[in-house]
């Protein structure tokens, strides 16, 4: 393994996704708009040391949407952090 002298960090902010995949956010299916972009960051860039996930990452707060969440970021071996947003209920965040 080669060795490097920095640490790559995955930042996703103001997510506003939904338990139910069909559901809009200001005219935008979020949930295919997560998988773009993750699909972008494995095709594009190295795996990151850390993932931070910033503000809003549920718009309707639901524990369904957490785990959908902690699922779709299985694909990278980093450890995620997250700053909850004025939409996020952070007992269902924790709960996940």
């Amino acid at each position: 393994m080669t060795q490097r002298d920095h640490a790559t960090i995955l930042q996703l902010t103001d997510l506003h996704l939904f338990a139910e995949p069909d559901r809009l956010f200001n005219n935008v299916n979020t949930r295919e708009s997560f998988q773009q972009v993750l699909m972008h960051v494995r095709q594009h860039y190295q795996n990151p040391d850390v993932i931070l996930l910033t503000g809003d990452l549920a718009h309707d707060g639901k524990p369904e949407t957490y785990q959908y969440i902690a699922d779709e970021l299985t694909v990278f071996s980093a450890p995620v952090y997250c700053v909850l947003g004025n939409h996020d209920n952070p007992d269902a965040a924790r709960s996940v």
